[in-house]
């Protein structure tokens, strides 16, 4: 009887797959590989599994059989991905030239998407402070909190209101006995 052979999965975020590997111990003529329940044949040494979904579990199992049908024990792996996060809060303050925007980090986010009156901005962390302000303008920020596939939460929202500049006052003189 084969060895029970060594399983290694690999997530590509990017691409939303698992390729899950294994080693082919000596001895071995096929493998019997499962996927959650069900088990299938095969002589590959791995498996692509393609349009993986956040917040779903995937457990991977195989045994080396030699060719008389004798299996190893199982080796199994589990790769438990993080659900979509949920929605940060996020709120905003006037500065001297600024406004400040700051937002909850909730569980499983791993970045954010950040937006001004729906113009994406670069942002990393959780804060972020926007000097390209001009007065009397009304600001709309929105955040998603995203996790490790991408997937993101729906937006968090704030308004703000840059102040407008006070008038410049005028000065009358009179001058007394004039």
């Amino acid at each position: 009887i084969p060895a029970v052979p060594a399983i290694s999965p690999q997530l590509d975020a990017q691409n939303k797959t698992i390729l899950v590997t294994w080693t082919r111990p000596s001895g071995t003529y096929d493998f019997r590989f499962r996927r959650n329940t069900t088990t299938s044949t095969t002589d590959q040494t791995s498996y692509l599994e393609t349009g993986i979904s956040s917040g779903t579990t995937y457990v991977y199992g195989i045994r080396a059989c030699n060719s008389v049908g004798q299996c190893s024990g199982e080796a199994t792996t589990t790769v438990a991905l993080a659900a979509i996060p949920a929605s940060p809060s996020i709120s905003a303050s006037v500065g001297t030239g600024i406004i400040s925007v700051t937002w909850s980090a909730p569980a499983g986010a791993t970045s954010y998407q950040l937006t001004r009156n729906t113009v994406a901005i670069n942002s990393t962390g959780n804060a972020y402070t926007d000097s390209a302000v001009t007065a009397g303008t009304t600001y709309t920020y929105s955040v998603k909190a995203c996790n490790t596939l991408g997937d993101c939460s729906t937006a968090g929202s704030t308004t703000i209101t840059y102040p407008a500049v006070p008038a410049t006052p005028q000065l009358t003189a009179t001058l007394n006995g004039a």
